[in-house]
């Protein structure tokens, strides 16, 4: 995932695995500018924001 700069340069945001077992998304779910992950389960969502 890019958080902007050079294309190719990208940044981890996390160290452990983030997906949902129906649906896995990317977009700026709080308005911040940065791209935030959002993971869709069969009885939760969670969502990881970008730092």
């Amino acid at each position: 995932m890019s958080l902007g700069g050079s294309p190719g340069h990208g940044r981890s945001c996390s160290t452990s695995p983030f997906y949902g077992t129906k649906k896995t998304f990317t977009g700026d779910i709080d308005a911040d500018g940065g791209t935030d992950l959002v993971a869709v389960n069969d009885t939760d969502i969670w969502v990881l924001r970008s730092q």
